[in-house]
């Protein structure tokens, strides 16, 4: 259910870790990187007041989850 969420300062990469699917994003790099495969993403990865800020919806369904946008509520749902 959960996943493992890595940060490695020296290359500033976030991987991630979910039922055997490893992701890899670079910080300032629009390329998502899943099992080895290379996603172009329509935004980059970035730090943001010092928080790692990542695509939600390139991320959650590469990871294989369903992205629910509510327009009225502004609220996002990943299944």
């Amino acid at each position: 259910e959960g996943s493992n969420i890595l940060w490695n300062e020296a290359t500033r990469q976030v991987t991630i870790i979910k039922d055997g699917q490893v992701a890899q994003l670079t910080i300032g790099s629009n390329i998502l990187t899943l099992n080895g495969a290379k996603i172009t993403m329509d935004t980059k990865a970035k730090v943001v007041n010092g928080r790692t800020v990542l695509p939600l919806r390139a991320v959650a369904t590469a990871l294989g989850a369903n992205v629910a946008w509510n327009e009225a509520d502004q609220t996002v749902t990943v299944k």
